[in-house]
């Protein structure tokens, strides 16, 4: 049963000229490495957990960008891993996508509850 559904945009521009100090506050080390550091793909991540959020009728008053890691499988496809605050949430099944152009990054996440 879907229980929401959430979409962001961002300019991939906004994290090019990122300063060291929002990265560690916005990524988690793994996603770090694992994009190395990389904008479009740091932006896709971060449109992810914007995404994220809404699918879940949340903002980031109650979980942190940290407790929400976005990774990918061997195959490539963006899987959640929830953390400290977020953890309450780990009981839905997430579905992530996660797309790229130039000069933005997009994600749709939906969040469903099993029956």
């Amino acid at each position: 049963m879907l229980y929401g559904i959430g979409t962001d945009i961002i300019k991939v521009e906004r994290l090019t000229d990122a300063k060291e100090s929002f990265l560690s506050f916005a990524f988690t080390e793994r996603e770090l490495k694992e994009f190395g550091g990389k904008p479009e793909r740091l932006a896709g991540c971060f449109a992810a957990k914007e995404a994220l959020v809404k699918a879940l009728g949340l903002g980031f008053r109650e979980i942190g960008l940290k407790d929400i890691e976005i990774l990918h499988d061997e195959p490539g496809k963006p899987v959640v891993n929830l953390r400290g605050a977020a953890e309450k949430y780990g009981g839905l099944i997430y579905n992530v996508s996660i797309s790229h152009e130039k000069e933005y990054a997009a994600a749709f996440v939906t969040a469903e509850k099993e029956e």
